[in-house]
Parts: C-alpha cells; structure tokens; sequence
C-alpha cells in the first residue's frame, strides 16, 4: 500500500491514518479467519499471520 502515497497526496488524503486503519483492519479479520486474501487485476496476495 506503500505505492499509494503519491495519490493519497494528490487527493488530500491521510497516508498515515490510512495504512493505520487497513493494518488494523486486516490484523482483526487475520484473527479471525486465519487469513486474508486480496485480489486484484495486477495479481492476488495471500496473507497469513
């Protein structure tokens, strides 16, 4: 989500809040469910903890 830095200061969004949120985000669904899967059309990431 790093690469996203750029556009978030184009729209005048909180980088930093925001990345905060989506990491706590998918650390409560990995407790969860054990993992978290995002697709996308550039490829899927598998996480797990």
């Amino acid at each position: 989500m790093a690469s996203y830095r750029a556009w978030a200061d184009q729209r005048d969004v909180s980088f930093d809040a925001t990345i905060d949120r989506a990491r706590t985000l998918v650390a409560d669904h990995i407790a969860r469910h054990g993992a978290y899967e995002i697709t996308c059309l550039g490829g899927i990431l598998v996480c797990r903890r």
